[in-house]
């Protein structure tokens, strides 16, 4: 049984897959691996595999060459590139703040960016805020006037 899992982690296979592969219930396969540390070490192991054969892959991809190059009567050896595309993408991902083609729509840490219009749309906030204020106490002003001017008796 411990065969046939460790032939799926080894592909990066996950513990259902495994459990199914071994026909076995995925609960029996968690408290198998609770009793048997030494089986869980060698499931984290086998997980990395997949892992490092694809990073040698990609290595390898872009491993280049020495041709000679023939310039008049001087000869000299430059290294080339397999796959330049390949070296592009993982440098795209290695190197991202130089080479990457995402833009960040976010501050340093994923946190929210803050504008200048931001802080524009605040104070006008504060501003209208600060004229309505005004316009209540004006408008209680008037209503004590017009008030005041209907409680005196008018002359005749």
């Amino acid at each position: 049984m411990v065969d046939l899992l460790c032939q799926v982690w080894a592909v990066g296979g996950s513990d259902s897959e495994a459990a199914y592969f071994a026909d076995i219930d995925k609960g029996t396969l968690s408290r198998y691996l609770e009793y048997r540390p030494s089986v869980a070490q060698r499931k984290a192991r086998l997980l990395e595999r997949p892992i490092l054969l694809a990073r040698r892959a990609i290595i390898e991809s872009f491993d280049g060459h020495k041709a000679t190059i023939v310039e008049g009567r001087k000869k000299r050896s430059v290294l080339t590139v397999k796959n330049p595309e390949m070296a592009l993408r993982y440098l795209e991902r290695k190197l991202k703040n130089e080479f990457s083609l995402r833009s960040e729509v976010s501050g340093p840490g994923g946190t929210p960016l803050t504008t200048n219009a931001d802080a524009q749309v605040e104070g006008m906030r504060n501003d209208v805020s600060k004229l309505n204020r005004a316009i209540a106490d004006e408008m209680a002003e008037i209503k004590k006037l017009q008030s005041a001017v209907k409680a005196k008796p008018r002359k005749r």
